[in-house]
């Protein structure tokens, strides 16, 4: 198994210069050559950016301004690999066991994966806001909105989540495009896809 990264960009050029150097220096690591950037009408210097400085990127470019959903649904689409990583671009991988990843995505149990992500909040001290806890109650889903839970010690093992970030996650594409990606309707323009 080999892994796929949808990286959605929309006026990113700035984050895009402070981020991806550094993530596809951690992708050529792990031996990722499959890196696709779905530009949704940018008005900056992404495009030009992302071909002058990374010429292997496989980067589509939407035609209309299409939102979150089915700018990542049309970088699935050309996933070449059988994970996928959707990966916000003002993300930055700093560490990654791929091989426990694969191992836990073929737990049949298992829809996805979230790493831990670090914030700094409003006092200067990191948060992990991978971990997402809530409950489904008289036909809602609701979010524990407490960042104490946030501040937990992730398990080297993982913990069970109530959904995955959509700012990074991990998700054999077999089981997404079973779903048919995010739901590009109810969901647009965006927010909220992750728990699609």
């Amino acid at each position: 198994m080999s892994v796929s990264v949808v990286i959605a960009n929309f006026n990113g050029s700035k984050v895009l210069r402070d981020c991806l150097p550094e993530n596809m220096a951690m992708f050529e690591k792990l031996g990722i050559t499959d890196v696709i950037v779905v530009d949704d009408v940018s008005t900056d210097d992404s495009v030009a950016y992302i071909r002058a400085s990374f010429p292997n990127i496989n980067l589509i470019q939407n035609t209309v301004n299409s939102y979150f959903s089915k700018t990542c649904n049309v970088g699935a689409a050309q996933a070449k690999e059988d994970i996928l990583l959707f990966l916000n671009s003002d993300m930055v991988v700093k560490e990654w066991d791929l091989e426990s990843a694969k191992t836990m995505l073929n737990d049949p149990t298992i829809f996805a994966l979230t790493p831990t992500i670090l914030r700094k909040d409003t006092d200067n001290e990191w948060i992990n806001e991978g971990p997402t806890y809530g409950y489904f109650l008289g036909g809602w889903v609701s979010t524990e909105n407490d960042f104490t839970l946030h501040k937990r010690e992730a398990s080297p093992h993982g913990a069970p989540i109530l959904w995955s970030c959509g700012g990074a996650f991990l998700v054999k594409k077999e089981r997404y495009d079973t779903l048919n990606g995010f739901d590009q309707k109810l969901l647009s323009p965006f927010y909220c896809e992750d728990l699609d």
